[in-house]
């Protein structure tokens, strides 16, 4: 017994076929990483999919399916900036770091990434504006309409943290 596509997956199907190459290329091009590029798009689609039902359609959806990709983008490059900072971190407080001691690293970022999420939420946003966002101490106080010296509070709390989980699983 053969399955008829309803209209709506039609749709989804057609809006598929028309924009995942382009979408690809895109992500391809702000990321640089053909994988990841393909994992965001895919995951882009695979989120438009769970909501389809509540999406117009009468209206064209690839300018929204661009700003989706792009923001997923964005946040992927964010992540990799902050393992990045997190992993030069790691250098300067052990040395240089050889090739055989690569997947040692992988699992103390993951161990990092881990900390990073179990940071209390005011040093957590803190944390995550000053050194994943790359803003300054001033910048981020003004947007929280608090003092300079909170904002540094909290980084020292949150690196403080940080440091003792990083030097627990260290030993």
């Amino acid at each position: 017994m053969l399955l008829r596509k309803s209209t709506r997956e039609r749709e989804f199907e057609l809006l598929f076929k028309d924009n995942y190459n382009k979408l690809y290329a895109y992500a391809q091009i702000l990321i640089d990483r053909r994988e990841e590029a393909r994992d965001i798009v895919s995951g882009v689609f695979a989120d438009l999919w769970a909501h389809f039902d509540a999406v117009d359609t009468t209206k064209t959806l690839t300018p929204l399916l661009y700003k989706l990709v792009y923001n997923r983008c964005v946040d992927y490059l964010r992540h990799q900036k902050a393992a990045f900072s997190y992993l030069e971190f790691l250098k300067q407080e052990d040395g240089p770091v050889g090739s055989y001691e690569l997947l040692e690293y992988d699992d103390r970022l993951e161990e990092a990434i881990e900390a990073m999420n179990d940071l209390p939420p005011r040093a957590r946003d803190v944390f995550h504006k000053c050194v994943m966002e790359d803003r300054t101490y001033r910048e981020v106080a003004e947007e929280m309409h608090v003092s300079i010296n909170t904002i540094k509070t909290q980084m020292l709390r949150a690196l403080k943290i940080l440091r003792s989980k990083v030097m627990l699983n260290k030993c």
